[in-house]
């Protein structure tokens, strides 16, 4: 998914639902434009958990922000939903 960031944005922010066992392997990767910005692990009660990647070189320009879902060394494009109003939103 293409983003827009702001010229004064310093931080990506999204909440995002993932239940499931730590243990069992699962767990999501964020890229944005192709580099590494986050890892999520599983959430072992329901609830949202707020994800925060800093975005400050990217200022003024635009990203392509991709999310993995990763099992057992397949990975997949999470349903939408996983990441809570599937929003995010700059904060400067």
């Amino acid at each position: 998914k293409e983003l827009h960031v702001p010229p004064q944005a310093k931080k990506l922010e999204f909440e995002y639902s993932f239940l499931g066992n730590p243990a069992s392997g699962d767990y999501a990767t964020i890229f944005v434009n192709n580099e590494l910005g986050a890892v999520l692990l599983p959430l072992l009660e329901p609830g949202l958990r707020t994800v925060s990647i800093n975005v400050e070189k990217y200022r003024g320009t635009a990203i392509e922000f991709t999310v993995i879902r990763n099992s057992y060394g397949e990975k997949e494009i999470p349903p939408h939903g996983f990441i809570s109003g599937n929003e995010q939103r700059f904060v400067e």
